[in-house]
């Protein structure tokens, strides 16, 4: 069994990581599946959608790109970067079912 948040990114635009030019001409989307350590022995799982951009700056030499979230996103890391914590508060408030009243 396995918790699963879906979320997806809704900026109009993302920065070049190589030279901060901000760009809005998407190139493609795709899922990132980050996973989390286990939460009341449930494996945490968090499914990313994100998008490609195209770099327009004729300087860079970066064409392509995926967008990042700040505070959850690395590039190429499987494992959400500064989320552990506070998704976990909330697997748990899950898993516990709901408050007596």
């Amino acid at each position: 069994m396995s918790i699963r948040i879906t979320a997806a990114t809704t900026g109009p635009d993302a920065f070049c990581p190589v030279c901060a030019t901000p760009s809005r001409r998407v190139h493609s989307r795709y899922e990132r599946c980050l996973a989390d350590t286990p939460v009341s022995g449930q494996e945490l799982l968090v499914h990313l959608h994100v998008r490609r951009y195209f770099c327009d700056a004729p300087t860079c030499e970066r064409t392509i790109f995926a967008e990042q979230v700040p505070g959850l996103t690395t590039p190429y890391a499987r494992r959400p970067r500064g989320w552990a914590p506070p998704c976990r508060t909330l697997a748990c408030r899950w898993a516990a079912g709901p408050e007596p009243a």
